[in-house]
C-alpha cells in the first residue's frame, strides 16, 4: 500500500488508538472518577414496582372479519407504506391529553400533593410494540405496586372506550359527508360524459384508433399511386417536350393547324396561294420588281393572304399566329402533329390526376396531424369520465358501508394480558452502574480529546504533510527500543545492523526509496551537494544522513558525508571515529582535507566536524567552505552535509546556498505546528531549494506486514510516534 493510500487510516483509527495510548493515564483517571461517583450514589436508589399489560390490535374487528361488511371503514391502516399502524396507536397512548386524563382518573400526585406533570408521568411509562406482532405492551413503574397496577388497568380501559367512541363518531361524520358529496359526484360524471360526447360529434370521431390505422394505410396507398402517376407524367412530358422542340409551336398552334388542315375551303385557299407564289417566283425571274406583272401578282398574293387570314380567324374563333408555310407543308408532318396532340392531352390528364392525388394526400396529412391532439383531448376527456365514474361508484359503495358500520358497536382492540399486581420491585442499580460506565467512557474520551486539542505537536504523517506541503521522499519506521535501552542507543544499534546488512527490511526499503527518489530528481537536474537538516533538534536528521550516505555508496557511487554541525556534531559518534580533527580544522587551515574511509561501506568517505569553534557560521559561510565543496564535487558523485536544525542556527541556510538542494527531516511528536510554520517561513524567505521531506520515526504499524528484526528481543516495544 502506498503512502497516500495510508493517509485515511492514519487520520482515523491509528490516530485515535495512538491518542489513547498516550493519554491512557488521564482516561483511566476520568473513567474511574465517573464510575466511582455512580457507585456511591447506587445504594440510595429506591425500590420501584412495574405493572404490565398487553393490548392486541386487529386489522378489523370480529364482526367485520366474519361478515365482510364495511371492512374498509374498520381497517387499522397507516397513511405511509413503510409506517406501522401500531406506531400511530402508540403515539395516541402517549399523547398529552390522554395522559392528563389518566393522571386525573387514577389520582397521581407528587410529594406536595399536587397532580404530577405529564413529563414526569412519561418518565415512568413504557409503551412498546412487541416484536413483529400486532401487540402493544403497556407498563408503568411506581414506588407503590397498587398504584402501578391501577395505572395500567385504567390506561387500557380508557383507551378501548375512547377508541370505540371515536370510531362511532367518525363513522357518523363520514356518513353525513359522503351523503353530501354523492349528488355533486353524479353531476360531475354527467358533465364529463356530455363533454366527451360533444367533442366526438364536433370532430366526427367514431373510433380514433381505427381511424388512425385507416389514415396510415390511405396515406401509404396514395403515396404509392402518386409515385406511379409521377413516373408516367415525367415520361409523357419528356416526349411532349421533344415534339414541341421539333415544331417550335405551342399546343394551341398545333391544335389549330390540325383543325385547319382538315377544312376544304382553307385547303383550297392554301393551294391557290401556293400557285400565286409560284407565278410570282417565275415573274421575278423574268421581270424587274417594278414591272406591272410582278406588282399585279404581289397584289393578288396579298389579297389571298388577307382572305386566308379571315377564313382562319373565322374558323378558329380567335386570332392565332401560325408560321407561314406550315399549313402548306403539313402533309408529311401530319402523323407527328397528331402524336404530339395525343401526348399533350395525356400529359394534361396525368397532371390533373397528380394534382387530385396530391390534394387528397394533403387532406389525409392534415387529418393525421390532428390525430395526436384529438387523441390527447379524447384521452383527457375519457380520463375525466373514468375518474368521475370511479369516484362516484366508490363514494356510493362507501356510503353503503358507512351506513352498516354506523350501527356496529365492536372494537378492534382487545386486552390479551390484564395487568397483574407486581410482587417484587427493583432498584435499577445494574442499569445505573451501566450508565455510569458508558458515561465514564464518554467522559474519558472527551478528556483525551481535549488534551489532544491542547497539544500542538504534529503526531501523524498526514498532519506533517499538510503542514509542510513539500514533496514526500520517504518514510522511515521507528527503531526497536528495548525496555532497558534509550532511543539513542536503539538507533545506534539499528544503524550497526544496517551497516552489517542485518537491519529490518523496512529500514532498508525506506532508504532505498529515498535514494531512488533523489535519483529521479537527479535525472531532472544535477544534485551533487545535498544538505540534510531538520526544523528542531531530536528529529534524527544525523542518523538519516548517515544511513542515506551508506545507501548511496552501496549503489557504487562515490559519496562523502560531511558533519557540518559544528555546534553539536554527531557523525563521529555514529561512525565511532577515533580522530577529533575534521571540517572546522580544515576551514581554519589547521589540517589538510582528508576525509576518512568508512571501514564498513565501500566508496564512502566521512569528514567529521572537528573541534568546536566559537563562531561556526563564519566558517561555514566563508569562501574557503565554498571552495572546499566545489573542489570535492570533482571527486565525489554526492556530498551529503549534515547541518544543524533550522530553528537552532542559521548554519543550514548558509550551507543551503552552497548546495543543490535541502533534504528536510522531521519526526512526528517532536515537531509542532509553531515550529513548522517558522521553518517554512525561514525557507521561503531565503528562497531555499527544498528537494523534499523525509518523515522519520513513524510507527511500524503504519507499514503493512511489518516484522521485528532477528536481533530484537521478544519483550521489545516500539517507540511512540510522540
Amino acid at each position: 500500500m502506498t503512502i497516500d493510500n495510508r493517509e485515511g487510516i492514519d487520520l482515523d483509527l491509528r490516530g485515535y488508538v495512538s491518542a489513547l495510548k498516550r493519554r491512557r493515564s488521564l482516561g483511566v483517571l476520568v473513567f474511574g472518577l465517573t464510575l466511582g461517583c455512580f457507585a456511591c450514589l447506587a445504594p440510595f436508589l429506591e425500590r420501584t414496582y412495574v405493572a404490565e399489560g398487553k393490548l392486541l390490535f386487529r386489522r378489523t374487528d370480529r364482526t367485520t372479519s366474519l361478515t365482510g361488511i364495511a371492512a374498509s371503514t374498520d381497517r387499522l391502516e397507516s397513511l405511509m407504506d413503510k409506517q406501522s399502524p401500531l406506531g400511530t396507536e402508540k403515539e395516541m397512548l402517549t399523547s398529552h391529553t390522554f395522559i392528563q386524563r389518566i393522571i386525573e382518573e387514577v389520582g397521581h400526585q407528587d410529594k406536595k400533593g399536587k397532580p404530577i406533570a405529564v413529563k414526569d408521568f412519561r418518565k415512568n411509562l413504557g409503551i412498546a410494540i412487541v416484536g413483529p406482532t400486532d401487540v402493544i405492551r403497556i407498563s408503568y413503574e411506581a414506588p407503590d405496586a397498587q398504584l402501578a397496577l391501577q395505572t395500567v388497568e385504567t390506561m387500557m380501559r380508557l383507551y378501548i372506550e375512547g377508541n370505540l367512541d371515536k370510531k362511532q363518531s367518525e363513522t357518523s361524520e363520514a356518513r353525513i359527508f359522503v351523503a353530501s358529496q354523492l349528488p355533486q359526484m353524479e353531476v360531475q360524471l354527467l358533465e364529463a360524459e356530455a363533454e366527451l360526447r360533444q367533442f366526438k360529434e364536433a370532430n366526427g370521431i367514431v373510433d380514433l384508433s381505427q381511424e388512425a390505422t385507416l389514415l396510415s394505410q390511405g396515406l401509404e396507398a396514395l403515396q404509392q399511386k402518386m409515385i406511379g402517376v409521377s413516373a408516367d407524367l415525367n415520361g409523357v412530358s419528356q416526349q411532349t417536350a421533344q415534339l414541341q422542340s421539333n415544331f417550335q409551336l405551342s399546343f394551341g398552334q398545333t391544335v389549330a393547324i390540325d383543325t385547319l388542315s382538315k377544312s376544304p375551303e382553307i385547303r383550297g385557299a392554301l393551294d391557290e396561294l401556293a400557285q400565286v407564289e409560284q407565278e410570282l417566283a417565275e415573274a421575278q425571274q423574268v421581270f424587274l420588281p417594278t414591272h406591272p406583272r410582278v406588282m399585279s401578282i404581289q397584289d393578288k398574293r396579298a389579297m389571298l393572304e388577307n382572305t386566308l387570314n379571315s377564313q382562319l380567324e373565322q374558323a378558329l374563333g380567335s386570332r392565332i399566329s401560325i408560321p407561314k408555310g406550315l399549313l402548306e407543308n403539313r402533309g408529311p408532318r401530319a402523323p407527328l402533329l397528331e402524336s404530339y396532340i395525343s401526348l399533350e392531352i395525356e400529359r394534361l390528364k396525368l397532371s390533373q390526376q397528380f394534382a387530385t392525388l396530391n390534394e387528397a394526400r394533403t387532406n389525409y396529412s392534415n387529418r393525421a396531424s390532428l390525430m395526436p391532439q384529438l387523441e390527447s383531448t379524447q384521452s383527457r376527456l375519457q380520463r375525466n369520465v373514468d375518474v368521475a365514474r370511479t369516484s362516484y361508484q366508490a363514494l356510493l359503495q362507501k356510503f353503503q358501508e358507512v351506513q352498516l358500520a354506523e350501527n356496529k358497536s365492536a372494537s378492534n382492540t382487545e386486552i390479551i394480558q390484564p395487568a397483574a399486581l407486581p410482587d417484587k420491585g427493583k432498584t435499577g442499580r445494574v442499569m445505573f452502574l451501566a450508565a455510569g460506565t458508558i458515561l465514564g467512557l464518554l467522559a474519558a474520551s472527551l478528556a483525551i480529546l481535549i488534551a489532544e486539542m491542547r497539544d500542538n505537536s504534529l503526531k501523524t504523517l498526514s498532519e506533517i504533510k499538510g503542514s509542510f506541503s513539500y514533496p514526500l521522499l520517504g518514510v522511515i519506521p521507528t527503531q526497536a527500543l528495548s525496555l532497558k535501552g534509550s532511543a539513542q542507543q536503539s538507533e545506534q544499534l539499528e544503524f550497526e545492523h544496517f551497516l552489517e546488512n542485518e537491519a529490518s527490511p523496512f529500514i532498508n526499503e525506506a532508504y532505498w526509496m529515498i535514494q531512488e527518489n533523489i535519483r529521479f530528481l537527479n535525472a531532472q537536474r544535477s544534485l551533487k551537494v545535498i544538505v540534510v537538516t531538520s526544523s528542531v533538534p531530536a528529529e534524527g536528521k544525523s542518523m538519516v544522513a548517515a544511513n542515506l550516505a551508506a545507501t548511496m555508496a552501496r549503489q557504487g557511487r562515490r559519496v562523502m558525508l560531511v558533519d557540518a554541525n559544528l555546534r553539536d556534531p554527531a557523525q563521529h559518534h555514529i561512525w565511532k571515529l577515533k580522530t577529533a580533527k575534521g571540517l572546522s580544522n580544515v576551514l581554519q587551515g589547521q589540517t589538510e582535507f582528508r576525509p576518512q574511509r568508512s571501514p564498513s561501506v565501500e566508496n564512502l568517505r566521512i569528514l567529521a566536524a572537528g573541534d568546536v569553534v566559537a563562531n561556526p557560521l563564519h566558517l561555514l559561510a566563508s569562501q574557503t567552505m565554498f571552495s572546499l565543496v566545489r573542489s570535492a564535487t570533482h571527486y565525489f558523485d554526492h556530498i551529503i552535509l549534515d547541518a544543524p536544525p533550522l530553528l537552532q542556527a542559521a548554519d543550514a541556510l548558509a550551507l543551503g546556498r552552497l548546495s543543490d538542494g535541502i533534504l528536510l527531516v522531521t519526526r512526528p511528536g517532536v515537531i509542532d505546528r509553531h515550529s513548522t510554520a517558522k521553518a517554512k517561513e525561514i525557507l521561503t524567505k531565503h528562497e531555499q531549494n527544498i528537494l523534499g521531506l523525509v518523515v522519520n520515526g513513524v510507527n511500524r504499524g503504519y507499514f503493512p506486514n511489518a516484522h521485528h528484526t532477528k536481533g530484537e528481543m521478544s519483550r521489545e516495544m516500539e517507540v511512540s510516534i510522540r
